[in-house]
């Protein structure tokens, strides 16, 4: 009896001098980066691939790569490597798939009345439909400025092209925006 409690002792030593008792345990990176990002990365793969099921995929696909090498990577450019990393599995989910249906992206915690959830459906709806015939590149530049809220440069760094070329994508699928939907309001 004797020698089991000398065993749990030496088990569940209190810490030295030099130890602090929260220094044992570190914190998980992968932890923090999913509870501060998990939800817009979720946003954002909604919005590209227009099916949530689909975009979970995605979203836990780049975790699990990013969880590969995560502490190889800079604690600054994990969530640019996550978003990349969201973005390029929407771009294969939707070669894969090549998804002809859209749903809306719900963006509000406030109940409205039914005449304005059904006005704000319709045009949500449009919204869809008029990103849904934009070349791929002008809806994903798109949706990282609009609905991801990344500045234009972020947006260039995230799908890997300069930031002219992000300008031009984004100026010529807002054009095409106005020319399909006009006044929205």
């Amino acid at each position: 009896m004797a020698s089991s409690w000398v065993m749990m002792t030496d088990v569940a030593h209190p810490p030295t001098q030099g130890e602090r008792a929260d220094d044992a345990v570190e914190p998980d990176p992968l932890r923090a980066l999913y509870e501060s990002h998990a939800a817009s990365m979720l946003r954002l793969a909604t919005a590209l691939l227009g099916d949530a099921a689909a975009a979970e995929d995605v979203v836990q696909d780049a975790f699990v790569s990013i969880d590969r090498s995560l502490r190889t990577i800079p604690a600054g450019a994990r969530v640019a490597y996550l978003r990349t990393a969201v973005m390029n599995g929407a771009r294969s989910s939707i070669r894969r798939s090549r998804a002809t249906k859209r749903q809306p992206i719900p963006q509000r915690d406030e109940v409205p009345s039914l005449d304005e959830s059904a006005v704000r459906h319709d045009q949500q709806e449009r919204v869809i439909r008029a990103l849904d015939v934009l070349p791929f590149r002008q809806r994903q530049c798109l949706v990282l400025r609009y609905y991801g809220g990344l500045a234009d440069r972020e947006v260039a760094e995230t799908l890997g092209i300069s930031l002219g070329s992000a300008k031009t994508h984004l100026r010529r699928g807002l054009d095409a925006l106005h020319e399909t939907l006009g006044d929205l309001r």
